[in-house]
């Protein structure tokens, strides 16, 4: 095309001379048209992103993978295959991946962009970081522990480095590597960074902050599954003090709590505190809770278990039978917790001294049903057993031990 515009007079290696000079002197005019493409193609990637994380805000994830994908086909020749939004495109489409429960193809993308960021950006980069947040989000979530430990680990450090410990995504990703533990059966580990991190939340952000509050009830879970239920306690009242202050009396974590509260008051024996919490906390569950809600349920459980504790087994017999028939019909006849049922009135029944077929029947259907569902050496289908076994020799020969 340039040619068009040299003199005919021009030829052959004259020719050559004139059309690298002319091509060097707008050399800078046609760089400058790339860059102004570069610059549009910028704050058009930019705008379009925003308007695919509204999506996602939305709950709307197969449209903002879709956005994020286009994101990428219509800006990456112009911005390059290694552009920091480009990346940041790609790690959003693993991330919509994953919330739409594809998890091993957010894997897949999010492991790829996860070794470009580092690569291209740096691995204490932020945006490398949030990739592998996320990357260790989704192993977890994909029930890969002991992989999704590492990487939270590592990751944790670099927001350490980089961030600081105070930074509200140090300790996001400092709360979820002791989830990550938790989740291992790693508890007096993750209790330990639980605590530590209460400490510093409660410093910078105050103790009634609802991520302080989150991280107290990781520290109380933790607790309760080492059995310290002691220590479970003394982090419970002042995480439930809070709730109310925070939340009201009557929202879901301040019931859980309070419900909570009282079942590790049974665990430690001391059943009238149980009782009177209990109480208190189904009063307040039957003003904004159905009668079949799990949470009403497992409170209403946990009173005739403290009942059944106290010596008042023909009681609590009574109360698991009512449970009893509203979980079956909203669960299903070999749900766990029906199961669970099952065999504390049978319990119940052995207690009492009065063994029937009715208990033989309600053992054998609580080790099927936990033997199909938590697996035939999980305690609750062993505790089953040993009462189904009982059962049989009370009532033998007049019963078949098939």
């Amino acid at each position: 095309m340039l040619a068009s515009f040299v003199p005919h007079t021009y030829h052959g290696a004259p020719m050559k001379l004139f059309l690298a000079a002319l091509l060097l002197a707008l050399a800078p005019a046609l760089l400058a048209v790339t860059a102004d493409d570069q610059e549009r193609d910028r704050k058009q990637a930019i705008a379009e992103a925003r308007q695919a994380e509204d999506l996602m805000a939305d709950g709307r994830y197969a449209d903002a993978e879709a956005a994020f994908r286009e994101i990428v086909r219509a800006h990456e020749k112009t911005l390059g295959a290694d552009h920091e939004l480009i990346l940041a495109a790609r790690a959003q489409v693993g991330l919509t991946l994953r919330y739409e429960g594809k998890l091993p193809e957010a894997l897949k993308q999010l492991r790829t962009v996860a070794q470009i960021d580092e690569r291209v950006l740096g691995t204490d980069h932020r945006e490398t970081l949030s990739c592998r947040h996320n990357l260790a989000a989704t192993l977890l979530e994909a029930g890969k522990f002991d992989e999704a430990e590492d990487e939270m680990r590592e990751v944790l450090d670099g927001k350490r480095r980089v961030l600081g410990e105070e930074d509200p995504d140090t300790l996001t990703a400092w709360s979820n590597f002791a989830g990550a533990l938790m989740a291992k059966g790693e508890y007096l580990e993750a209790t330990k960074e639980s605590r530590a991190l209460l400490a510093v939340r409660s410093r910078v952000l105050g103790d009634d902050h609802p991520n302080t509050l989150a991280t107290r009830t990781n520290v109380a879970l933790g607790l309760l599954a080492q059995a310290r239920y002691a220590e479970a306690e003394s982090e419970l009242r002042p995480l439930l003090a809070g709730l109310r202050r925070v939340q009201g009396e009557k929202t879901p974590d301040t019931l859980k709590t309070w419900a909570t509260l009282a079942k590790v008051e049974w665990k430690q024996g001391k059943y009238a505190d149980a009782e009177n919490d209990y109480h208190g906390v189904l009063d307040q569950m039957s003003t904004v809770l159905t009668p079949d809600d799990p949470l009403f349920l497992s409170a209403l459980v946990g009173l005739a278990g403290t009942r059944n504790a106290e010596g008042y087994h023909a009681e609590a017999e009574a109360e698991y039978r009512k449970i009893l028939v509203v979980r079956e019909k909203v669960l299903g006849p070999t749900h766990p917790d029906v199961g669970d049922l099952l065999l504390r009135i049978g319990l119940c029944q052995y207690e009492q001294k009065k063994v029937t077929k009715e208990t033989l029947g309600f053992a054998r259907r609580a080790e099927a049903i936990f033997a199909g569902t938590l697996g035939p050496g999980s305690e609750p289908a062993r505790t089953a057993a040993q009462l189904r076994l009982r059962a049989e020799a009370a009532l033998a020969p007049s019963v078949s031990k098939k």
